[in-house]
This record gives C-alpha cells, structure tokens and sequence, in this order.
C-alpha cells in the first residue's frame, strides 16, 4: 500500500509530495509534471480506464508515462532513472492529488 502526504508552500503554491514506500521519482513526476494541472489527472485517469486506450504513453517536460492495464512506468527523459508499480496505486496516487487541489 502507497501513502501519499502532500503539502502546498504558501509563498511559491507549489505542491510537494511524501510517498511511502519513498518513490523519489513518482514524487518528482507529481510535482513536477502533474503539479495543480486538473485537467491532466483528469486526462490521465481517463485513459487508465478505458482498457482500450491501453497500453498508453505521454511524454511531459522531463518524465515519461507508460500505462498497462496491472502497471505503470515512469522514466526520466534525461536521465536512465525509471520507477514503475501497480497501476491501482498511481491511480489511487492520481486521485488523492486531485481531491487535495479541489477548492476549499
């Protein structure tokens, strides 16, 4: 089981991710390239779930996302770091990200 604990900085409102297991990478992708963007979660969770669309690959500013219907691999576009787990915990990750960015 992943354990998420998330922080925004009030000065920068930047968000910042605690992952248990520590996933260094998985924390540096959330913030990174999902960071408060709603919509790409939401694109993101969209695709996880309709089986079809899978296997599914997006490429962002410095991180790679491969889906498979059991799992996910995140990859470093500049580096030969890459993380990868079940795909129920990213989208349980995913989901926990976007219920912290809803208005209060």
């Amino acid at each position: 089981m992943v354990i998420l604990s998330l922080k925004k900085d009030l000065e920068t409102n930047l968000l910042s991710a605690e992952i248990t297991p520590e996933n260094r990478l998985l924390s540096d992708f959330l913030e990174t390239e999902i960071q408060q963007d709603r919509a790409y979660i939401d694109y993101l969770l969209n695709q996880a779930t309709m089986l079809e669309n899978l296997p599914f690959e997006i490429n962002g500013n410095a991180y790679g996302l491969i889906l498979t219907n059991v799992d996910y691999k995140i990859t470093a576009l500049y580096s030969d770091e890459m993380t990868s787990g079940p795909l129920p915990d990213l989208l349980d990750i995913l989901r926990q990200w976007r219920e912290f960015l809803q208005p209060e």
